[in-house]
Formats: C-alpha cells, sequence, structure tokens
C-alpha cells in the first residue's frame, strides 16, 4: 500500500534527536524500539543500504571494500553482523530458538545465549556529521546492541508453526518409511522397484503401516498430533495414487520422492515468522552503544572521540498482541565545539482496539547539560554551562474510517529546549489516505 498523509505539522518525535524523528501519526505496537543499527543512527544514516553479511567470507570482502588505499576509509559504509551466525548453526532448531516448546512453568530463558544469538556489531562511515558540524574528514562509527530477553511467540503464532511443522513431519515420515522399507528389502517394495512393475494397493498399505509404527515410536509428537501426521501422510498417499495409472513402479516411486522433498511452499511460510518481532509477545529487553570517531585525514592519525550513546528498552507485549507497555532510557554524550549530554527515560503505552480505534501515551523526562564557549561581559571567551531537565507528554489516537481512510489526533506538550522558555504545546490533526499500489512479482 502507498500512504499519502496530510498533517497540519510533525507528530510523534519519541526522542528529540535528529537520527530518530519519525514523521508518522499512525499508533504501531512497534513504534518506541530501538534503532536496528545503532552505527548508521548515531551517523544520523538511513539503514536503506545496510550490509548484512552472513558468511564469512561475505563479511570479510564487505570489510575490505571499505578500506580505500593506504588503510584509509570510504565514506558511507555500513555494514551490520551477528558473530553468532556467521558460523552454520546446524544443530539449533526452528522449534528450540523460537522457544515453541517453552511452555512449562518451570521453563526458564537462558539469557546469556539469548544475548550471544541476538548480538549484532554495525560499522558505519560518513562524511556528513551533525548538522550544526562542518568539520572534514569521516566519521567512523561502531555500534553494538543485543537482546537479554526476546519474548516468545504468541500462542496463536505457535499454532499456525505446528501445524506447518506437522505437516513437514508427515512429508519426513513418509521419506523414513521408505528408507525403512528399502533397507529390510520389504516385499511390497521390491516388487515395485522393478523395471516392470506398477502402482499396487498393497504397497500403499504396507507404507501406512510402516508410517503408522514410526509414529507410535515419536518422542515429539502427541496422540493427537499423530492422528493428524497420519491423516497427512495418507492424504499425500491418495494423492499420488490418483496419478498412478500409466506409470511403472520406478516412476511413481520417483514421482514421490519428488513431492516429499519439495519443502519450499512450506520453508515459506516458515519465512515469514523470521522477518521481525511482530509475532512474538511478552517481555523484551534490548540493550545498545555506539561511538563515533572522527578521522581528519580519513586514517587514525589524527582522530579524536565526538560522540557516543547507549539505549535501553523495557517492553511488555500482550499475548493478543494489542497491548504494548515500555520503559525506554537512552543517555548521549557529543564532543565537539560544544559538549552537552541528554539522559532520557520515559513510559510509553498502546493499544490497538477492535472496530479500527488505537490510542497511545507517552511520558518522556530529559536531563540536559550544555558545555559551551561565548564572551563575559567584558569580551572574555569563557565556557559555560546550561543544564535543566524538561519533559514530553504526548497522547495520540487514531480511528480507522475504512481499509483506506483513517483520521489521527495528537495533542500534548513537547521538550523545552535549553535555551528557549516555551512551553511547546503540540496538538496535530491529521488524516491519512492509503491507496492500493502495484506489486512486482518475481519468478
Amino acid at each position: 500500500m502507498k500512504k499519502i498523509s496530510i498533517y497540519a505539522t510533525v507528530l510523534m518525535m519519541l526522542f528529540c534527536i535528529p537520527s530518530f524523528a519519525q514523521i508518522d501519526t499512525t499508533i504501531k505496537l512497534d513504534n518506541f524500539r530501538m534503532p536496528t543499527t545503532p552505527a548508521a543512527s548515531i551517523l544520523n544514516m538511513g539503514t536503506q543500504s545496510i550490509t548484512r553479511p552472513t558468511l564469512p567470507k561475505g563479511f570479510a570482502t564487505s570489510l575490505l571494500s571499505g578500506l580505500g588505499g593506504g588503510g584509509l576509509f570510504n565514506p558511507n559504509i555500513n555494514i551490520e553482523f551477528a558473530p553468532y551466525w556467521l558460523k552454520p548453526q546446524r544443530k539449533l532448531s526452528f522449534a528450540e530458538y523460537y522457544q515453541l516448546n517453552n511452555d512449562a512453568k518451570g521453563s526458564s530463558v537462558d539469557i546469556g545465549e539469548n544475548m550471544l544469538r541476538s548480538l549484532a556489531i554495525s560499522v558505519a562511515t560518513s562524511k556528513l556529521g551533525d548538522n550544526k558540524d562542518s568539520l572534514p574528514g569521516t566519521r567512523l562509527s561502531v555500534g553494538v546492541r543485543t537482546q537479554l530477553l526476546s519474548g516468545e511467540m504468541s500462542p496463536q503464532t505457535k499454532k499456525e508453526i505446528r501445524e506447518i511443522d506437522l505437516k513437514l513431519k508427515s512429508y519426513d515420515v513418509i521419506q523414513s518409511s521408505l528408507t525403512l522399507l528399502k533397507q529390510t528389502n520389504n516385499a511390497q517394495y521390491v516388487a515395485l522397484a522393478r523395471k516392470d512393475s506398477s502402482y499396487s494397493i498393497a504397497f500403499k498399505q504396507s507404507l501406512l503401516s510402516t508410517i503408522e509404527r514410526l509414529l507410535k515410536v515419536s518422542v515429539d509428537l502427541d496422540d493427537e498430533e499423530r492422528k493428524k501426521v497420519l491423516g497427512m501422510a495418507t492424504e499425500h498417499l491418495n494423492e499420488m495414487e490418483g496419478i498412478a495409472d500409466g506409470l511403472t513402479g520406478q516412476q511413481y516411486l520417483s514421482k514421490l520422492l519428488d513431492k516429499i522433498g519439495n519443502k519450499t511452499a512450506y520453508a515459506l511460510q516458515l519465512q515469514k515468522f523470521q522477518e521481525s518481532d511482530k509475532n512474538k509477545v511478552g517481555f523484551f529487553c534490548e540493550v545498545a552503544f555506539a561511538g563515533i570517531q572522527y578521522l581528519g585525514n580519513n586514517s587514525f592519525s589524527p582522530s579524536s572521540f565526538q560522540k557516543a550513546g547507549v539505549w535501553a528498552t523495557l517492553t511488555y507485549r500482550s499475548k493478543d498482541q494489542k497491548s504494548e507497555f515500555a520503559f525506554v532510557g537512552r543517555h548521549f554524550f557529543t564532543n565537539n565545539d560544544s559538549a552537552n549530554t541528554n539522559t532520557d527515560f520515559g513510559l510509553t503505552a498502546t493499544r490497538v482496539v477492535s472496530k479500527g480505534f488505537n490510542y497511545g501515551v507517552e511520558w518522556i523526562f530529559r536531563n540536559y547539560s550544555y558545555r559551551y564557549y561565548t564572551k563575559d561581559f567584558l569580551g572574555n571567551d569563557i565556557r559555560a554551562i546550561k543544564s535543566g531537565s524538561t519533559y514530553r507528554l504526548n497522547i495520540s489516537m487514531e480511528y480507522q474510517l475504512s481499509e483506506v481512510v483513517s483520521l489521527t489526533a495528537s495533542v500534548g506538550k513537547d521538550f523545552n529546549g535549553p535555551f528557549t522558555s516555551s512551553n511547546n504545546f503540540l496538538s496535530v490533526i491529521g488524516a491519512n489516505l492509503s491507496l492500493p499500489a502495484l506489486i512486482k512479482l518475481t519468478r
């Protein structure tokens, strides 16, 4: 869908920092997440051109491509990689990673393992610094982010994934049964494998009996799931029986193996659950850090520290995926011609109500300190300090009139600046119009 938004003014800046400004009145449960790439965010860079290598060779290639001649850094590098996933984790199952079997009351989350799996390191460079900074050279930023808690799949999502998993098991049990019949020289299998043979009902019955025996000893299925998998396997064999006429036994076996070996459709269904955290509920705890080093001649000599930031978010999302409560915190330190620090703490709550009505509330407290050069009343250069605190309070609402039209409103108070005394009252009314757009299809 392509959105055309009409606004009276800019709305919903969670933190009053350029790198986190959001011009969007739509209330979403993921609005209060930290940036996906800290290194790029602290440089005010977008995330469209991020290189995310998943293999050691790809990582080395991406890193070397960022180096110019003489050990200099090329501008506009934007790389993020997850060390844990550079090596294939063949022993880690889909169910274990997404905690699909983590229903027992005594089950616990391994925070250390979770941090290792979600650890991501980002590296970015840019010739463009902060809006007020016109220094030449390159800025090198390194960021780290990880999750102590990553939530868990919602009950409905677990159910959907389990259904897909059972379909895959129905294919696997047919494959295992065929292998067992072949290894034991089953008479029906041997007869079907002959060149001049043809499909027989006796082979189907022998195969189903073997499938049933294997399912009885399966330890990861309960009785109801065994019946489901057996029914799915029977349905697959019934479909194959419908095309068996005119085929030799070998041709039938070949087509059966092709059918149970083609799991692409189910793999694509599982992939949609990996694209984001929107299918997860429960507690999330995310932390991130990033820093900028100024490279005067595109190298480490000369260089100087310029900026650093740390983020933390503790979130709870309800099992119905309609409510989210978050405690957010962030600390930034900038060391340019002037030095300043911002420390933010806040609470946010969002609710997605049925029948198209959504609302959200946020309260952010900021403590700031600015150290800058100025002149005293005699005209002498001095370094002054300006410190204080301010807050932001915002209430936002959205009502969806139809699939393409929604009304939005926001009222509250924005942050006061260190050099202004206005109350920064915030009031916005807007409308969103969503028009259908053509979707590009790929083969």
